[in-house]
C-alpha cells in the first residue's frame, strides 16, 4: 500500500506519539479524533490525490467508533489496511475487528517492537 497513514485515536497525546512513531519510520501522518473524522478525512485525502495507504484505527472512541468506522472502511475504500488498538481492558473486542476485516491488532500500552513491525507487514508490504 502507501506510505500515507491515518491515525484515529480520541486521545490527542496518544495520537502524537503515534504519529511521531510513524514519522520516524518514513510515514507521512494524518490524524483524527473519530471515526466520522477519519471518515472525511479519507475522502478529503482522495480528493487531493493524496490516498490513505493505511489506518492505525482505536476501538473505542465518540461520535463513531472504531468497529464502525472498521465496517465503513471495507464498504467504502477496500484496499485501506487496517491495524485495530485497544487498552488491555477491551481485548474482547478485537477478534471482531479481525473478523470484521482489520488485518492486526495492538494493545495499549503500545509495544515499540510490535508496532514497528506491524506497520511495516501491514501498510508496506500490504499483509494480506
Amino acid at each position: 500500500m502507501g506510505d500515507r497513514i491515518l491515525v484515529v485515536d480520541d486521545d490527542s497525546d496518544v495520537r502524537a506519539m503515534l504519529r511521531d512513531r510513524l514519522e520516524a519510520m518514513g510515514f507521512e501522518v494524518v490524524t483524527a479524533g473519530n471515526g466520522r473524522e477519519g471518515l472525511g478525512l479519507i475522502v478529503k485525502e482522495a480528493l487531493q490525490l493524496r490516498p490513505i495507504g493505511g489506518i492505525l484505527l482505536d476501538v473505542s472512541m465518540p461520535v463513531l467508533d472504531g468497529l464502525a468506522m472498521l465496517r465503513e472502511v471495507r464498504d467504502r475504500h477496500p484496499g485501506i489496511p487496517v491495524i485495530m488498538m485497544s487498552s488491555n481492558e477491551e481485548t474482547d473486542l478485537l477478534p471482531t475487528a479481525l473478523q470484521e476485516g482489520a488485518r492486526e491488532f495492538l494493545t495499549k500500552p503500545i509495544d515499540s517492537a510490535r508496532f514497528r513491525e506491524l506497520c511495516l507487514k501491514v501498510f508496506l508490504n500490504g499483509a494480506n
